[in-house]
């Protein structure tokens, strides 16, 4: 877990802070030598090339010149095996001398980035800049420290031995530098040596405590605590989180520099358990506007297709298929180790798993022998782009095939799980109602109203099941309602006690006190981000505080087009839209349900929408026949199990998280033929299935909980 969220938040937390450098250039005379200056255009880049391609083989040139990483290694004397400086490096090009050369000094305020024209400008600062010298005694081992105390860089205190006795036998020095590329994973080493220098610090008695406190404090936001550090490597960037005071990120960080340590391990271990970490946002890239209300049919653009040619600097790409991308880039491998596939120009492990260097990023690869094309694919078989290769046997990513903004979806109301974190889908507002309540009223108020909503379903439903009233017979109205459901024309008592358990538990879920609409913590509300614009509410199953995430979406229901009935009856779709999310969220948390399907559970019941016209009948059609034939035994057996990408139906995948392990389990097969017959042969495996679908549970309470049948 560190390993992995250090490298994810180094490279946006280095740009951030190279950043304001860069930005000095313009005013570069106005600053001394001993003062944090600017940076070049090209030292910029040189960082930028490191940190996005930190695998040194796959790495690309700047302009023909190879950009290496190096720790700083100073050599006293000729001869002499060089002493390395923990905690500080070199980023410059393969030969040094050219220039421009970066120093990175670790966790150092004054000399995180300081920019040299070459090699000899580099040493010229070693031997007389003061400032940079204490820096690197901190920062040496305490034998290698006293060869260049006291005036050492220009004259090490070098003995000579003979026989026995130490004589000077001519001047040392002065001190020059040994370069040692890294030519593994660039974060991964930079990882390693960050653990090294905060054991050296916390040992060694020359470093203040300052400096200790403000090594911790950087270590830390390498964690993904600081979430307001965010920098995309594109072109000009914003940044887009916001510093929440409530959070649980800023309680870990108050708390600890408060020395409060156990408060702020405890709000730190959820923030980590949410994962709710920086990301990426463009000024150039447009947001769309949101239509006041977005009608059922609506999906998005999903015409728009991004240009083939792809370059992790242009902006061709949006904030989340940066994302997606980054996600899918092979962690911790380095090509170097490898077997060279020449013919291929592909990379092969002892394992046999081959991986493709892609505009100088390294990503895992598999090849579909049936369609004869190689994609890349994550380390848990994610899909992702299809693969082309130029004249010159050299990767290309064909995006006319996948990472449009949203990805494949099923629904307008796709909710992203847990994989993604909540910064990525939205910039939050408020969390937990009383600090949702005072900023928006109006927002508090329709969460009470989809709570009421909510609790109102599930306790009909209750009612219905005769849970106080044992050994009463069932309303032939309510076992009409569950065994059309689950295709059985008498629901046997198993399949009752089955319904019955999962609506008591959401009941009691939505009764819980945490999430009293007045006093819950568990509700956040926030803006969609862009290229999310189509998800309405969703979850993460890890966050150890079990909150609900409202978008915009959640208070902007689709403008349905209602009946004379459903208005003199006093049916308000919106509060049915909000209560029916509420409950399909609710019951991936407390029953563990998954997306496997989405039948539209939000929309109104299909009795009560208008078929005067076309367009309205054909809406009604529309949700009519997802609330009765989908993921269910009334539809047609070849579309179970599948979902519709660009046009195209297919079967789902691993790769899609839609449950696919729990139909194989439920079903006891393992292959979706095999499991399409028993979910229409056997009632209880397809019950069993049904109730893993979050949209189906959350239909069967709406539909169950829409009258009070035990009421006379």
């Amino acid at each position: 877990m560190r390993n992995r969220l250090f490298v994810e938040q180094l490279p946006p937390l280095l740009l951030a802070v190279a950043l304001p450098q860069r930005i000095k250039d313009k005013d570069r005379d106005k600053y001394k030598k001993d003062e944090e200056g600017p940076l070049s255009a090209k030292a910029f880049e040189f960082i930028s090339q490191v940190v996005d391609m930190p695998d040194s083989a796959a790495r690309e040139p700047i302009d023909g010149t190879h950009v290496i990483l190096s720790p700083l290694q100073l050599v006293a004397d000729a001869g002499m095996a060089p002493d390395r400086v923990t905690g500080v490096h070199l980023i410059c090009p393969s030969d040094c001398a050219a220039g421009p050369v970066v120093l990175y000094a670790m966790y150092h305020p004054e000399f995180t980035f300081r920019e040299y024209e070459n090699e000899q400008a580099l040493m010229d600062g070693i031997r007389g800049d003061e400032s940079l010298q204490r820096m690197l005694l901190q920062r040496l081992e305490p034998q290698a420290r006293r060869r260049y105390a006291y005036g050492g860089f220009n004259e090490p205190h070098v003995p000579f031995y003979t026989q026995g006795f130490a004589v000077t036998r001519r001047k040392p020095g002065p001190v020059t530098v040994a370069l040692a590329e890294v030519t593994g994973d660039a974060l991964q080493f930079l990882f390693q040596d960050t653990l090294r220098l905060l054991l050296d610090m916390g040992v060694d008695n020359t470093v203040t405590n300052d400096q200790v406190d403000w090594a911790g404090r950087a270590f830390l936001a390498t964690l993904g605590v600081q979430q307001a550090l965010t920098l995309l490597p594109g072109k000009l960037a914003t940044l887009m989180t916001l510093w929440q005071s409530e959070s649980l990120f800023s309680a870990s960080v108050a708390s600890v520099s408060h020395h409060r340590w156990g408060e702020g391990l405890s709000e730190f271990s959820a923030a980590l358990g949410v994962l709710i970490t920086a990301r990426q946002q463009t000024i150039e890239e447009p947001v769309s506007g949101e239509p006041e209300g977005a009608g059922p049919g609506d999906f998005g653009n999903e015409d728009e297709e991004p240009s083939a040619t792809f370059s992790w600097r242009n902006t061709t790409l949006n904030a989340e298929q940066r994302s997606r991308l980054q996600r899918l880039e092979a962690k911790g491998v380095a090509i170097a180790e490898m077997h060279h596939d020449g013919f291929l120009n592909q990379y092969v492990d002892q394992a046999g798993v081959r991986y493709a260097v892609v505009e100088g990023k390294v990503y895992q690869v598999s090849e579909d022998k049936e369609n004869g094309f190689w994609s890349i694919v994550g380390a848990h078989g994610a899909p992702g782009p299809k693969l082309v290769a130029d004249e010159k046997q050299r990767w290309r990513m064909d995006l006319s095939l996948r990472l449009r903004g949203g990805g494949p979806v099923a629904s307008k109301y796709h909710a992203v799980r847990a994989e993604y974190s909540a910064d990525d889908v939205m910039i939050i507002e408020a969390s937990g109602m009383p600090a949702i309540r005072p900023k928006y009223p109006d927002k508090a108020r329709r969460i009470a109203e989809a709570h009421r909503q909510a609790e109102h379903y599930l306790q009909n439903c209750l009612d219905n099941l005769n849970v106080h009233q044992r050994g009463k017979a069932l309303d032939a109205r309510v076992t009409g309602i569950i065994g059309d459901f689950f295709g059985t024309a008498r629901p046997r008592r198993d399949l009752l006690v089955k319904t019955e358990r999962t609506i008591r538990t959401l009941y009691d879920a939505i009764s819980d006190i945490s999430l009293k609409p007045f006093t819950s913590p568990r509700f956040v509300v926030g803006i969609n981000k862009a290229a999310y614009s189509d998800v309405t509410a969703f979850v993460i199953k890890a966050d150890p505080k079990k909150r609900i995430f409202l978008t915009d979406l959640f208070f902007k229901a689709p403008n349905y087009q209602l009946t004379p009935k459903a208005v003199s009856s006093g049916f308000v779709a919106p509060r049915h839209f909000r209560a029916a999310n509420l409950i399909h969220e609710l019951s991936h948390l407390v029953l563990d349900t998954h997306d496997i399907a989405y039948l539209e559970s939000m929309a109104p019941y299909p009795d009560l929408l208008r078929a005067d016209t076309p367009s309205n009948a054909s809406v009604q059609s529309h949700i009519q026949l997802l609330h009765r034939a989908r993921l269910s035994p009334h539809g047609p057996r070849r579309e179970l199990f599948t979902l519709t990408e660009n046009g195209v139906r297919r079967d789902i995948t691993h790769a899609d998280e839609r449950g696919l392990e729990t139909i194989f389990r439920i079903t006891q097969t393992s292959d979706l033929r095999d499991a399409r017959d028993e979910f229409m042969t056997d009632v209880k495996k397809r019950s069993e299935v049904m109730l893993s679908n979050a949209d189906s549970v959350a239909l069967l309470a709406v539909r169950l909980g829409r009258y009070n049948y035990s009421v006379p």
